[in-house]
């Protein structure tokens, strides 16, 4: 038995981060070789674009995170804070007077922004019974819910913007 590690790259906003351009390749190393360094952890599973990313993923197996690491690790947490909202947390959801699914608003948000998954996000988007157009209206007692700080409402309703054809 093994343990397979999912969801490792935060969402991977590097790519869009124009401050961490340089550091995307090392990000991603970075994150595979501190997830690996847990004994537990047996491989990760991730999704790749170019071929060159095989060489790029490939080259952090085995190796120890180091210094350089978490700090290219810690710098990039920087950069994303408060856009990036955590899978299975759901601390949010209960703080939502219509019920939207919220977390699941933000991660089609993310395969929009950060996946280039514009269509499947739009198509997922679509489906929902209920879509973010509510929370320009609404108090927003989700607000300060989340624990990482996301911004929900204005998170939400950029999600509404992107993700709706108008």
């Amino acid at each position: 038995m093994g343990v397979v590690a999912m969801k490792t790259l935060k969402g991977a906003k590097h790519r869009g981060l124009a401050d961490f351009r340089d550091h995307a390749d090392s990000y991603t190393q970075a994150a595979f070789k501190w997830v690996l360094s847990n004994p537990k952890v047996s491989c990760v599973v991730v999704s790749f674009f170019e071929l060159q990313h095989v060489d790029e993923y490939l080259y952090a197996s085995g190796r120890a995170a180091g210094a350089k690491d978490v700090a290219i690790l810690d710098e990039y947490d920087r950069q994303i804070l408060g856009s990036y909202c955590g899978p299975h947390c759901g601390e949010c959801l209960g703080h939502c007077p219509e019920a939207l699914p919220i977390h699941d608003v933000l991660r089609q948000r993310m395969y929009f922004e950060d996946y280039g998954w514009e269509k499947e996000a739009m198509r997922l988007y679509g489906a929902l019974a209920k879509n973010a157009a509510v929370c320009a209206t609404c108090p927003a007692p989700c607000l300060r819910s989340c624990p990482v700080g996301v911004p929900i409402q204005e998170r939400m309703i950029g999600a509404h913007e992107l993700l709706t054809l108008a």
